[in-house]
C-alpha cells in the first residue's frame, strides 16, 4: 500500500472500527504503522496527486475519509500524540490538493483516464 487510496483506507477504517468494537489497543497501533506507511503529509506534491487522482479518481478519498475517523476516535480516547498531529496535517493537505487538483481537472477533463 503505497500511498492514500481505497486500499489503505479501507485498511485504515476497519482497523479503527475493530478498535471500537473491542477497545484493543493492538488494532490502534496497526493503523498507526499503516498511518506512517501511506499517509506523506507535506511530501505529497500537487503534480503527483493530480498523477494518483487521474488514474484512480476520488479513490483516495477512501484515506481522507477514513483519516477523519481515525482522528474522531483517538481523540475521544484521549490518543493526541504526535501522530495524531500529523495524521490531522496529512488530511488538512490532502483536502488543499484534492481542492488545487479539482480546480485543475476543471478546465481539462479529457486528462482523466474515466471522466466524470
Amino acid at each position: 500500500m503505497d500511498g492514500p487510496g481505497r486500499a489503505s483506507g479501507n485498511v485504515l477504517n476497519t482497523l479503527v472500527d475493530v478498535f471500537m468494537m473491542t477497545k484493543e489497543d493492538k488494532y490502534l497501533d496497526l493503523a498507526e504503522e499503516l498511518l506512517r506507511q501511506c499517509v506523506q503529509s507535506e511530501r505529497q506534491s500537487l503534480a503527483k496527486w493530480i498523477f494518483w487522482m487521474s488514474r484512480i479518481g476520488g479513490c483516495i478519498l477512501f484515506s481522507c475519509k477514513a483519516l477523519g475517523k481515525y482522528l474522531d476516535v483517538t481523540a475521544e480516547v484521549g490518543g493526541n500524540t504526535r501522530l495524531w498531529d500529523y495524521a490531522r496535517k496529512s488530511l488538512i493537505h490532502y483536502a488543499k490538493l484534492d481542492g488545487d487538483k479539482r480546480r485543475a481537472l476543471s478546465d481539462n477533463p479529457e486528462k482523466l483516464e474515466f471522466p466524470q
